[in-house]
């Protein structure tokens, strides 16, 4: 198998079958944004605790390339310090998905991830 049908087949098996699902009661934060252009809509849900992500857990509706996103980010920051989270960019997303996207598809692949700055970024519970 080459290079890109693996991503390919990882972007659909995160589509199909996301990771961290639904929703924190008792979350520290919560950041929703859409997507108008696609109609993609992400609501995150986060525990934070000594300034590290405890948990993540998330709603989407979308395309595959959003969801599958979502749901490798979801992984990849449990654990992670705020200030490495709020970090990450375009790069590391394009990495987590392996393919060239659009400009069109970079913005469902990023929502995700300005879902959770938002979060992070615009809670008093975390400052």
């Amino acid at each position: 198998m080459d290079l890109v049908n693996f991503y390919r087949q990882k972007i659909l098996d995160h589509y199909k079958n996301p990771r961290n699902t639904g929703q924190i009661l008792n979350f520290d934060c919560r950041g929703q944004l859409d997507n108008p252009l696609c109609g993609d809509s992400i609501e995150v849900f986060l525990n934070v605790k000594d300034n590290k992500i405890r948990d993540i857990k998330f709603k989407a509706q979308g395309c595959a390339i959003a969801i599958a996103a979502m749901s490798m980010l979801s992984e990849k920051i449990k654990g992670m310090d705020i200030k490495e989270a709020l970090a990450l960019g375009q790069r590391e997303i394009l990495k987590m998905l392996g393919i060239p996207l659009s400009t069109t598809r970079l913005q469902c692949g990023m929502l995700g991830l300005l879902a959770i700055k938002k979060c992070l970024t615009q809670n008093p519970k975390l400052e």
